[in-house]
């Protein structure tokens, strides 16, 4: 457990300088990547009651499609939004250098539409 909290620690240190509200995007967003089992597990059984609130919620919205099919698509936002919140969503850019990042409401605005074009796509065909 001392070298889980060490990892969450460190997730934590990264964000030092940005705003506090950056600050905890950040941190979640890196550790909803992290690779360490003991972290995943942790951050786990704490958005765990949560996670399933925003499940429920998407369930009720998409009655039209099966619930696997709303359960993948929920894991797939969460991947982008933790992507985003991490700051890593930003640096994928094939052919662009580092630097030419642009605005973060840009690329949230940008998120925010695939997103809800995915939520509202038709069901995958089997």
């Amino acid at each position: 457990m001392r070298l889980t909290l060490f990892r969450c620690e460190e997730r934590l240190e990264d964000t030092v300088g940005d705003p506090p509200s950056q600050q905890a995007s950040r941190f979640l967003g890196r550790v909803m990547f992290e690779t360490d089992p003991a972290i995943r597990r942790l951050f786990g059984t704490e958005v765990a009651p949560v996670e399933g609130q925003y499940l429920d919620a998407l369930l009720t919205a998409l009655p039209h499609l099966p619930p696997d099919e709303v359960a993948f698509r929920y894991r797939a936002m969460a991947g982008l939004l933790g992507l985003h919140q991490s700051g890593s969503l930003g640096d994928l850019r094939p052919g662009r250098p580092a630097e030419a990042v642009e605005a973060a409401d840009v690329e949230t605005e940008r998120l925010i539409r695939l997103l809800t074009a995915g939520l509202q796509a038709p069901a995958a065909t089997s």
